[in-house]
Protein backbone atom coordinates (compact mmCIF):
# COMPACT_ATOMS: atom_id res chain seq x y z
CA UNK A 1 0.00 0.00 0.00
CA UNK A 2 3.19 2.22 0.63
CA UNK A 3 4.14 2.10 -3.18
CA UNK A 4 0.48 3.14 -4.51
CA UNK A 5 0.25 6.10 -1.62
CA UNK A 6 3.37 7.34 -2.89
CA UNK A 7 1.95 7.41 -6.28
CA UNK A 8 -1.05 9.80 -5.20
CA UNK A 9 0.89 11.38 -3.09
CA UNK A 10 -0.24 10.40 0.37
CA UNK A 11 2.64 8.34 1.67
CA UNK A 12 2.81 11.40 4.39
CA UNK A 13 -0.85 10.74 5.52
CA UNK A 14 -0.42 6.77 6.07
CA UNK A 15 2.28 6.76 8.00
CA UNK A 16 1.16 9.81 10.20
CA UNK A 17 -2.12 6.92 10.29
CA UNK A 18 -3.03 6.90 13.56
CA UNK A 19 -2.48 3.00 15.43
CA UNK A 20 -3.37 3.47 18.68
CA UNK A 21 -7.27 2.23 17.71
CA UNK A 22 -8.43 -1.08 17.24
CA UNK A 23 -6.50 -4.43 17.44
CA UNK A 24 -3.11 -2.92 18.16
CA UNK A 25 -4.49 -1.01 21.35
CA UNK A 26 -6.43 -3.67 22.65
CA UNK A 27 -4.09 -6.26 22.26
CA UNK A 28 -1.58 -3.92 24.09
CA UNK A 29 -4.20 -3.48 27.09
CA UNK A 30 -4.83 -7.28 27.35
CA UNK A 31 -1.24 -7.97 27.70
CA UNK A 32 -0.33 -5.31 30.36
CA UNK A 33 -3.77 -7.18 32.18
CA UNK A 34 -2.24 -10.61 31.52
CA UNK A 35 0.59 -9.96 32.70
CA UNK A 36 -0.34 -8.15 35.94
CA UNK A 37 -2.71 -11.35 36.57
CA UNK A 38 0.39 -13.78 36.13
CA UNK A 39 1.97 -12.25 38.96
CA UNK A 40 -0.67 -12.55 40.98
CA UNK A 41 -1.04 -16.19 40.40
CA UNK A 42 2.67 -16.37 40.71
CA UNK A 43 2.15 -14.89 44.47
CA UNK A 44 -1.37 -17.32 44.78
CA UNK A 45 1.47 -20.37 44.36
CA UNK A 46 4.33 -18.60 46.30
CA UNK A 47 1.49 -18.36 49.41
CA UNK A 48 0.56 -22.08 49.27
CA UNK A 49 3.77 -23.08 49.06
CA UNK A 50 4.43 -20.88 52.48
CA UNK A 51 1.37 -21.74 54.19
CA UNK A 52 2.02 -25.77 53.79
CA UNK A 53 2.80 -26.00 57.18
CA UNK A 54 -0.47 -25.72 58.15
CA UNK A 55 -1.52 -28.50 55.86
CA UNK A 56 -0.10 -31.61 56.95
CA UNK A 57 -1.43 -34.60 56.81
CA UNK A 58 0.37 -35.84 59.88
CA UNK A 59 -0.75 -34.07 62.63
CA UNK A 60 -4.32 -34.91 62.40
CA UNK A 61 -3.58 -38.91 61.91
CA UNK A 62 -1.73 -39.04 65.19
CA UNK A 63 -5.25 -38.50 66.32
CA UNK A 64 -7.07 -40.48 64.07
CA UNK A 65 -8.56 -37.76 62.17
CA UNK A 66 -8.41 -36.47 58.27
CA UNK A 67 -7.92 -32.66 56.76
CA UNK A 68 -11.21 -31.03 56.14
CA UNK A 69 -12.01 -31.76 52.50
CA UNK A 70 -11.77 -28.01 51.34
CA UNK A 71 -7.85 -28.44 52.52
CA UNK A 72 -7.38 -31.92 50.88
CA UNK A 73 -8.36 -30.20 47.76
CA UNK A 74 -5.83 -27.22 47.84
CA UNK A 75 -3.04 -30.01 49.19
CA UNK A 76 -4.12 -31.82 45.93
CA UNK A 77 -3.69 -28.89 43.71
CA UNK A 78 0.03 -28.25 45.27
CA UNK A 79 0.85 -31.17 45.18
CA UNK A 80 -0.09 -31.66 41.60
CA UNK A 81 1.57 -28.60 40.72
CA UNK A 82 5.07 -29.57 42.71
CA UNK A 83 5.30 -32.32 41.35
CA UNK A 84 4.37 -31.22 37.32
CA UNK A 85 5.67 -27.84 37.42
CA UNK A 86 9.06 -28.72 34.70
CA UNK A 87 6.32 -30.51 32.82
CA UNK A 88 3.45 -27.82 32.58
CA UNK A 89 6.55 -25.26 31.87
CA UNK A 90 7.35 -27.06 29.36
CA UNK A 91 3.85 -27.94 27.90
CA UNK A 92 3.31 -24.03 27.96
CA UNK A 93 5.98 -23.14 25.85
CA UNK A 94 5.52 -25.70 23.38
CA UNK A 95 1.60 -25.01 23.12
CA UNK A 96 3.32 -21.18 22.78
CA UNK A 97 5.44 -21.59 19.79
CA UNK A 98 2.92 -23.89 18.48
CA UNK A 99 0.26 -21.25 18.52
CA UNK A 100 2.40 -18.67 17.48
CA UNK A 101 3.80 -20.13 14.02
CA UNK A 102 -0.08 -21.59 14.06
CA UNK A 103 -1.46 -18.05 13.57
CA UNK A 104 1.40 -17.17 11.68
CA UNK A 105 -0.29 -19.76 8.32
CA UNK A 106 -3.31 -18.05 6.80
CA UNK A 107 -6.05 -20.54 8.38
CA UNK A 108 -4.84 -20.06 11.97
CA UNK A 109 -4.90 -16.07 11.52
CA UNK A 110 -8.33 -16.10 10.31
CA UNK A 111 -9.09 -18.61 13.06
CA UNK A 112 -7.83 -16.50 15.31
CA UNK A 113 -9.40 -13.36 13.92
CA UNK A 114 -12.81 -15.40 14.13
CA UNK A 115 -12.61 -15.88 17.56
CA UNK A 116 -11.20 -12.57 18.61
CA UNK A 117 -14.29 -10.91 16.65
CA UNK A 118 -16.67 -13.02 18.64
CA UNK A 119 -14.83 -12.08 22.35
CA UNK A 120 -17.88 -10.74 24.25
CA UNK A 121 -16.72 -7.14 24.41
CA UNK A 122 -13.53 -7.21 23.22
CA UNK A 123 -14.16 -7.98 19.96
CA UNK A 124 -17.03 -5.04 19.24
CA UNK A 125 -13.92 -2.92 20.29
CA UNK A 126 -11.54 -4.40 17.38
CA UNK A 127 -14.10 -4.31 14.93
CA UNK A 128 -14.93 -0.62 15.28
CA UNK A 129 -11.13 0.23 15.80
CA UNK A 130 -10.96 -1.75 12.53
CA UNK A 131 -13.76 -0.28 10.88
CA UNK A 132 -12.34 3.70 12.00
CA UNK A 133 -8.46 2.46 10.05
CA UNK A 134 -11.22 1.38 7.01
CA UNK A 135 -13.21 4.40 6.33
CA UNK A 136 -9.68 6.72 7.27
CA UNK A 137 -7.81 5.06 4.49
CA UNK A 138 -10.73 5.19 2.09
CA UNK A 139 -11.12 8.35 2.15
CA UNK A 140 -7.06 9.08 1.65
CA UNK A 141 -7.26 6.94 -1.29
CA UNK A 142 -10.37 8.42 -2.66
CA UNK A 143 -9.50 12.16 -2.30
CA UNK A 144 -6.25 11.14 -3.75
CA UNK A 145 -7.72 10.28 -6.86
CA UNK A 146 -7.44 6.25 -6.49
CA UNK A 147 -10.53 4.96 -8.00
CA UNK A 148 -12.90 3.39 -5.96
CA UNK A 149 -12.34 -0.25 -7.13
CA UNK A 150 -8.84 -0.10 -6.51
CA UNK A 151 -9.52 1.79 -3.11
CA UNK A 152 -11.15 -0.97 -2.22
CA UNK A 153 -8.67 -3.88 -3.24
CA UNK A 154 -5.58 -1.96 -1.57
CA UNK A 155 -7.59 -1.72 1.66
CA UNK A 156 -8.53 -5.69 1.61
CA UNK A 157 -4.62 -6.41 0.88
CA UNK A 158 -3.46 -4.58 3.89
CA UNK A 159 -6.43 -5.25 5.90
CA UNK A 160 -4.69 -7.11 9.56
CA UNK A 161 -8.05 -8.55 10.32
CA UNK A 162 -8.57 -11.23 8.23
CA UNK A 163 -12.56 -11.66 8.89
CA UNK A 164 -12.79 -7.93 7.93
CA UNK A 165 -10.23 -8.62 4.96
CA UNK A 166 -12.67 -10.76 3.40
CA UNK A 167 -15.88 -8.75 4.08
CA UNK A 168 -13.49 -5.68 2.28
CA UNK A 169 -12.89 -7.70 -0.77
CA UNK A 170 -16.40 -9.07 -1.04
CA UNK A 171 -17.59 -5.05 -0.83
CA UNK A 172 -15.04 -4.35 -4.18
CA UNK A 173 -16.28 -7.57 -5.96
CA UNK A 174 -19.91 -6.09 -5.60
CA UNK A 175 -18.73 -2.68 -6.21
CA UNK A 176 -17.50 -4.33 -9.30
CA UNK A 177 -20.80 -6.32 -10.18
CA UNK A 178 -22.68 -2.44 -10.74
CA UNK A 179 -23.73 -2.05 -6.71
CA UNK A 180 -22.75 1.30 -4.79
CA UNK A 181 -20.28 1.43 -2.41
CA UNK A 182 -22.74 1.87 0.29
CA UNK A 183 -25.32 -1.22 -0.97
CA UNK A 184 -21.76 -3.35 -0.96
CA UNK A 185 -21.41 -2.35 2.11
CA UNK A 186 -24.78 -2.75 3.80
CA UNK A 187 -24.74 -6.60 2.16
CA UNK A 188 -22.16 -7.80 4.12
CA UNK A 189 -23.20 -8.37 7.71
CA UNK A 190 -19.89 -7.56 9.40
CA UNK A 191 -20.64 -4.13 8.86
CA UNK A 192 -22.60 -2.29 11.02
CA UNK A 193 -26.31 -0.98 9.85
CA UNK A 194 -25.38 2.84 10.16
CA UNK A 195 -22.10 2.71 8.44
CA UNK A 196 -24.40 1.94 4.69
CA UNK A 197 -26.72 4.73 5.44
CA UNK A 198 -23.83 7.26 6.29
CA UNK A 199 -21.99 6.30 3.49
CA UNK A 200 -25.01 6.46 1.11
CA UNK A 201 -25.65 10.24 2.67
CA UNK A 202 -21.89 11.11 1.03
CA UNK A 203 -22.73 9.06 -2.00
CA UNK A 204 -26.14 10.91 -2.55
CA UNK A 205 -24.38 14.57 -1.88
CA UNK A 206 -21.50 13.82 -4.05
CA UNK A 207 -18.70 13.74 -0.98
CA UNK A 208 -18.06 10.73 0.03
CA UNK A 209 -14.40 11.32 0.85
CA UNK A 210 -15.56 13.98 3.11
CA UNK A 211 -18.57 11.80 4.66
CA UNK A 212 -16.31 8.72 4.88
CA UNK A 213 -13.58 10.72 7.31
CA UNK A 214 -16.78 11.78 9.16
CA UNK A 215 -17.59 7.40 9.42
CA UNK A 216 -14.07 7.07 10.40
CA UNK A 217 -14.38 9.85 13.46
CA UNK A 218 -17.36 7.78 14.43
CA UNK A 219 -16.38 4.49 14.96
CA UNK A 220 -13.09 6.15 16.31
CA UNK A 221 -14.94 7.60 19.15
CA UNK A 222 -17.21 4.26 19.24
CA UNK A 223 -14.13 2.39 19.34
CA UNK A 224 -12.34 4.86 22.15
CA UNK A 225 -15.71 3.62 24.50
CA UNK A 226 -15.53 0.44 23.48
CA UNK A 227 -11.71 0.28 24.44
CA UNK A 228 -12.56 2.24 27.87
CA UNK A 229 -15.79 -0.25 28.31
CA UNK A 230 -13.29 -3.47 27.88
CA UNK A 231 -10.89 -2.29 30.62
CA UNK A 232 -13.62 -0.86 32.87
CA UNK A 233 -15.16 -4.53 32.78
CA UNK A 234 -11.68 -6.48 33.21
CA UNK A 235 -10.07 -5.15 35.75
CA UNK A 236 -12.56 -5.67 38.73
CA UNK A 237 -13.33 -8.77 37.05
CA UNK A 238 -9.75 -10.22 37.11
CA UNK A 239 -9.53 -8.90 40.54
CA UNK A 240 -12.55 -10.30 41.87
CA UNK A 241 -11.26 -13.70 40.82
CA UNK A 242 -8.24 -13.25 42.23
CA UNK A 243 -9.86 -12.04 45.74
CA UNK A 244 -11.94 -15.23 45.76
CA UNK A 245 -9.01 -17.73 45.21
CA UNK A 246 -6.97 -15.64 47.94
CA UNK A 247 -10.31 -15.40 50.07
CA UNK A 248 -10.43 -19.35 49.69
CA UNK A 249 -7.14 -20.32 50.18
CA UNK A 250 -7.05 -18.05 53.28
CA UNK A 251 -10.51 -19.78 54.39
CA UNK A 252 -8.86 -23.61 53.99
CA UNK A 253 -5.65 -23.12 55.93
CA UNK A 254 -7.58 -21.85 59.03
CA UNK A 255 -10.33 -24.40 58.84
CA UNK A 256 -7.80 -26.79 58.90
CA UNK A 257 -5.77 -24.95 61.94
CA UNK A 258 -9.39 -24.76 63.57
CA UNK A 259 -10.07 -28.36 62.99
CA UNK A 260 -6.36 -29.32 64.42
CA UNK A 261 -7.81 -28.02 67.58
CA UNK A 262 -10.80 -29.73 67.48
CA UNK A 263 -8.80 -32.87 67.12
CA UNK A 264 -6.54 -32.29 70.10
CA UNK A 265 -6.68 -34.23 73.26
CA UNK A 266 -8.48 -32.73 76.18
Amino acid sequence: MSQHAMEVGCLFELLELPLQLGTESCKAMLIVRLRKDLIHGMGILDFISRQRQWLKVEPFAEFGSDLPAMTRGLVAVSDFFEANFFYMVIGAVVIGVGGYFYVKTPGGKRRKDVVMLKIPIIGPALLKGALSRFCRNMSMLVGAGVTLFEALKLTSETTDNAVIAESVAGVRSRVGDGQLFSQAVAADSIFPALMPEMIGVGEEAGSLEGQLVKVSDFYEEEAERAIAQVTGTLTPALTLGVGLIIGLIAVTIYSSIYSMVDVLPD
